[in-house]
């Protein structure tokens, strides 16, 4: 684990070199890629975005990129997300810069209740439902995907009240988790596949 994260840095200031080099050209796009695909913050990291932002919104291969950005934690990715999702040519793109945008915010939402990146990422699971709901997202129509993260906002973050859940416990006896309103309750799913 150490020898890997020692060489992920030795990567990462090489490609940044690289990149340097030449922003604008596909071997400085190439470079910046890797370096997100390496790491989801630090110096490195935040100048690939903002290099990408100034010379590569338009190319091509920006959508997977813009997905990986869900789980960055530089500030730069909201600008690059942004600039995508509004100026790329391709719809499919735009719809993978809305994703990771989306899913940034979600994340964002998640971990501190924060309830402007929660509102940001409904609008955007929303766009995505309104101009993208088609496009292919994995092995699954982003549709499915923005329904499935608007779904978890709105009821499994913390916070929300839990759906309702009916089962047996383990004498047999059916309940309903609204039974147990206002108690602490731990829920242990499991199972026999």
């Amino acid at each position: 684990q150490r020898q890997m994260c020692i060489r992920d840095r030795e990567y990462t200031a090489k490609f940044l070199e690289l990149a340097k080099e030449g922003p604008e050209t596909e071997a400085g796009f190439q470079a910046m890629n890797s370096i997100v695909r390496i790491n989801r913050s630090g110096k490195p990291f935040e100048q690939s975005l903002e290099m990408l932002l100034k010379h590569h919104v338009q190319h091509p291969d920006m959508g997977l990129l813009c997905s990986r950005l869900a789980y960055a934690s530089a500030k730069q990715a909201d600008a690059l997300l942004e600039a995508v999702m509004e100026h790329h040519k391709s719809r499919d793109v735009r719809a993978f810069a809305c994703m990771g945008y989306a899913g940034r915010h979600k994340r964002i939402a998640e971990r501190s209740t924060n309830d402007h990146a929660a509102g940001l990422a409904l609008q955007t699971y929303q766009r995505i439902l309104d101009d993208s709901a088609d496009v292919k997202y994995g092995r699954r129509d982003m549709a499915e995907v923005a329904r499935g993260g608007i779904y978890e906002l709105k009821f499994l973050t913390p916070g929300k009240m839990a759906p309702e859940i009916e089962g047996e416990d383990l004498d047999g006896v059916k309940f309903k988790l609204s039974d147990y309103r206002g108690k602490v309750v731990m829920l242990d799913f499991w199972g026999h596949w």
